[in-house]
């Protein structure tokens, strides 16, 4: 029997396993390659509905008034009833940098030059947030609730400059 070709029962066993062990990571890792693949082609397509909404949006912006920040607009997409667009509108905040910093000047020792560099500073502020909006869209897909986010700042074409040395 010494004589005879052949493998033994362990190589065979051991050979199965690492084909068994191949063909499971090897089976594993397609089904993640196609997982991947779909969630991939899911965000391009909420990508290029929030592009596209955020386009038009921009190419035909709403009056901007204060009755579009009291609450978000909520709409469905025409062409595909799965995708819903939240559209909110919100004004540019520029904080009161005295509060932050503090005020190091007494009333005493502020002269009429400080006094008129703070009213402008103020109407320039009132100015910058008058004309200067933001704008977020987000797309919702309602099957798989995966959602895209963009924004970006519109200009109220409608707001008056304003500059009162008065």
């Amino acid at each position: 029997m010494k004589h005879q070709a052949g493998f033994t029962i362990i190589e065979v066993l051991i050979a199965l396993t690492i084909f068994a062990v191949f063909a499971s990571v090897y089976s594993a890792s397609q089904g993640y390659n196609f997982i991947d693949s779909v969630n991939l082609r899911q965000d391009l397509k909420l990508q290029e509905l929030c592009t596209n909404k955020l386009n038009e949006i921009l190419l035909d912006p709403p009056a901007l008034t204060e009755s579009l920040t009291l609450s978000e607009d909520v709409k469905t997409d025409e062409n595909d009833r799965n995708f819903e667009y939240h559209i909110k509108y919100a004004r540019f905040k520029i904080p009161d940098l005295n509060l932050i910093l503090g005020d190091e000047n007494d009333d005493d020792q502020q002269d009429m030059n400080q006094a008129m560099a703070k009213k402008i500073g103020e109407q320039i502020k009132k100015n910058i947030e008058e004309s200067i909006w933001q704008v977020e869209v987000v797309v919702v897909d309602k099957t798989t609730q995966r959602s895209k986010r963009l924004a970006t700042w519109l200009t109220n074409r409608k707001a008056k400059i304003k500059i009162n040395m008065m």
